[in-house]
């Protein structure tokens, strides 16, 4: 893969991720394609490819097939360690 290509599917990507976390309910490869003016097969692909991006359920489409419908994880900006001198543990953050 050249550097041009590499920099376009990164780009993808993060559009992708994009999409996801503004679709409450969800986009299907076809969705996302015409959205972004790419092929499904390369919409599925980078799907596969990426972290936190899951199958949340399927939907039957115009045609009468079933299509993905695609969802994405946030990742959240920061996780602090749990503060033992509070008395917080992981056992004690794991009960609640």
């Amino acid at each position: 893969m050249t550097g041009e290509s590499q920099r376009r599917r990164v780009m993808l990507t993060h559009a992708i991720r994009a999409l996801l976390l503004g679709a409450e309910d969800g986009l299907t490869a076809g969705e996302m394609g015409r959205s972004l003016n790419v092929t499904t097969s390369t919409v599925n692909g980078i799907l596969h490819e990426t972290y936190g991006c899951y199958v949340d359920r399927w939907a039957e489409t115009e045609r009468g097939t079933d299509a993905a419908v695609w969802m994405c994880v946030k990742v959240p900006e920061n996780c602090p360690r749990p503060d033992k001198s509070k008395g917080l543990t992981h056992a004690t953050l794991e009960s609640i």
